[in-house]
């Protein structure tokens, strides 16, 4: 997988490492390219501390609440689930985690009535069948 940029925007923010989600864990995961878009959960103190950063752009998705700069964005939530919640089995990088390939799949799940994302969850079940 291709680096992600370094330095992670506002990370001198963060208490807790963000977890990558999206089109970048894919990639983590061998399931597709990297792009440079990198989404990433973060807990809810931290969000609350990148609330205070005056260049953040705030973003809402359904009923979550994100913040982002350049090519990255950073989310409370995914589908009504927080930080905690995903966290579970999330592979620990240096500044980051990342998104489990479990997880990525139920994430993948709940929006797999949108094209883009259903191509996604096949590419998932497809490296999850891959695995032996």
């Amino acid at each position: 997988m291709k680096k992600i940029k370094y330095p992670i925007p506002v990370i001198e923010h963060f208490s807790a490492k963000p977890i990558l989600i999206g089109g970048a864990a894919l990639a983590f995961h061998g399931v597709k390219p990297l792009d440079d878009d990198y989404d990433f959960i973060v807990s809810p103190k931290n969000f609350t501390q990148l609330q205070q950063v005056e260049d953040l752009k705030k973003l809402q998705m359904d009923d979550d609440l994100g913040l982002g700069i350049e090519n990255f964005e950073f989310w409370l939530s995914i589908h009504g689930y927080q930080y905690d919640f995903w966290l579970e089995h999330a592979i620990d990088e240096e500044d980051f985690y990342v998104l489990s390939l479990e997880k990525l799949t139920f994430m993948t799940a709940m929006v797999a009535d949108q094209p883009h994302y259903y191509q996604d969850l096949m590419l998932l079940i497809n490296k999850i069948k891959s695995i032996k």
